[in-house]
């Protein structure tokens, strides 16, 4: 699993960033490795909009495109998803409980944005926070990948609801919502296809960009002036 990580300005002296990410990583071991890639930004002017047709609020779908869409233009399949850090005094998914604290700390937004799964983090310094929100998140996205990489229907195969019965642990209120370890040692040929399609298409991509290079560099040759008998005499 590979990602590039946006990570709020503010939050940037937070441990829970890197730390949350080493935990990631332990999630997945023994299936796929993870990396990341972390770009510092000043996310305080994130424009954010209505959400499910309800009160829920998240960044808004034409600025996640755009970035997206820069990030997939310089890197392509090189990444697997995109996950904003935004610190919490500007996070702004606003449906509250009604104690002024929001109800939706995070987001796995579900639609490919240039070919990238994208979760959005409310980012805080405690460890134990951060380590729920990435983990459930980036679960989120293993149906979708699935579906879009290997053609497969997880609800179908599993006969549950992943994003309910598994990361949402509806079926088993004694279960481990928010640590999906167990499921992904359960099915790990599910994630290393997933992450191997993805890894043939990176491939594929730098292959292209390397013949373009020498085809170039070829023709470039071919039309460099020959020098004359005068001037090669001299």
């Amino acid at each position: 699993m590979r990602i590039y990580a946006l990570v709020d300005y503010r939050s940037k002296e937070y441990a829970t960033i890197l730390g949350c990410l080493e935990q990631l990583r332990e999630q997945f071991k023994d299936v796929v490795p993870v990396t990341w890639t972390i770009e510092y930004r000043d996310l305080s002017f994130l424009p954010w909009g209505q959400y499910n047709l309800g009160s829920d609020q998240g960044v808004s779908f034409n600025k996640i495109s755009k970035d997206a869409q820069a990030i997939w233009e310089k890197h392509g399949y090189l990444y697997d998803t995109v996950v904003y850090f935004i610190d919490e005094a500007h996070w702004h998914a606003n449906d509250l409980h009604g104690n002024g604290e929001p109800r939706i700390l995070g987001w796995n937004l579900g639609a490919f944005f240039s070919n990238y799964q994208v979760q959005l983090l409310a980012t805080n310094d405690v460890l134990g926070n951060m380590n729920y929100r990435i983990n459930e998140e980036v679960a989120h996205s293993i149906d979708d990948f699935a579906f879009r990489e290997l053609g497969r229907n997880i609800d179908a195969e599993l006969g549950l609801d992943y994003d309910e019965d598994v990361v949402h642990d509806r079926n088993n209120p004694e279960g481990v919502r928010g640590s999906y370890r167990e499921f992904y040692l359960r099915h790990p040929t599910l994630i290393q296809d997933i992450i191997k399609k993805r890894m043939e298409k990176a491939i594929a991509g730098l292959l292209t960009k390397i013949g373009v290079l020498i085809r170039d560099m070829l023709m470039r040759i071919g039309r460099a002036p020959k020098p004359t008998y005068e001037e090669h005499k001299h």
